[in-house]
């Protein structure tokens, strides 16, 4: 058996070469993410909160429930934008919000495409507190489970308001 070390090194070599930039840019990116935690971490601990539910998904998006102090903290783009601080004491309704467009697939054949999902925190007189961005067709191209997660914090959200005042349960329910 004979090997051809020059080509064995040549290949080694360009294998590298192509491996390298995958390999920084991943680094890179979780370094990122890391960083962009920790600060929010930092935020809501500067504010006296546990959040005891977190989420952040596409290394985009954050959401965290203090659901002891009806709380959350939110931001649409962690490496921009800073965290926000939402005081659930002045929600009175949640509304899930989804936007679609009709796509033609074959002759006269339509499907609903999903544009963006968000969530709306109301106060008592029904004026928008909050819009909470869970997905925008304008910034991804596929869904990855966008809406069922709105869904569940929609939930969460309403239990966490529920436990902090019992009386507003009562009329997110009926909502």
């Amino acid at each position: 058996m004979n090997i051809d070390f020059i080509s064995l090194g040549v290949s080694i070599v360009l294998i590298m070469a192509f491996i390298a930039p995958i390999y920084l840019h991943i680094r890179q990116s979780n370094l990122q993410m890391s960083r962009a935690l920790a600060e929010i971490e930092k935020f809501a601990h500067s504010h006296g909160l546990n959040l005891n539910r977190m989420e952040n998904w596409r290394k985009r998006y954050f959401i965290g429930l203090d659901s002891i102090n009806a709380k959350l903290v939110y931001t649409s783009d962690m490496s921009t934008i800073p965290p926000s601080l939402l005081d659930l004491e002045e929600v009175a309704q949640i509304l899930l919000e989804e936007h679609f467009h009709h796509a033609h697939i074959n002759k006269g054949e339509k499907t609903k495409v999903l544009d963006s999902v968000y969530l709306l925190l109301l106060g008592i007189e029904g004026q928008e507190l909050h819009r909470l961005e869970f997905y925008d067709g304008n910034k991804f191209s596929d869904l990855s489970g966008e809406a069922m997660l709105a869904k569940q914090w929609k939930k969460s959200i309403e239990e966490a308001i529920g436990a902090a005042n019992p009386l507003k349960a009562l009329s997110l329910s009926k909502a």
